[in-house]
């Protein structure tokens, strides 16, 4: 291993980058969220409801618990997909760029 003494807080740089790389993560993720809640299929708004956010080690997941969740998104035998996460996560796929350029440019 070889170390350099020059003085610059290599470890706190690092710091630096992942917070403001998680709050890119983070804007962006709520934004995924906030679509993927308006392209949900409403009945009951449970659904629509439970669709959360989760980040965690530079990387965020949009979500729902709901045990039909799967179902209402990729469909069955005997209902069509009504995509909404996956809908949601590819319109923003440019916006998730923007988001996370953005804090890194500070």
């Amino acid at each position: 291993m070889i170390k350099v003494e020059d003085g610059i807080d290599y470890a706190g740089i690092e710091q630096e980058l992942r917070k403001r790389i998680e709050r890119g993560i983070t804007k962006a993720s709520i934004i995924v969220e906030n679509d993927a809640k308006g392209f949900c299929p409403v009945d009951t708004s449970y659904l629509k409801n439970s669709i959360t956010h989760l980040v965690k080690n530079l990387i965020g997941i949009v979500f729902t618990n709901v045990e039909y969740g799967p179902y209402v998104e990729y469909g069955t035998a005997h209902s069509k997909e009504q995509s909404f996460l996956r809908r949601s996560l590819i319109k923003n796929k440019q916006v998730i760029a923007e988001e996370i350029a953005k804090e890194l440019r500070g």
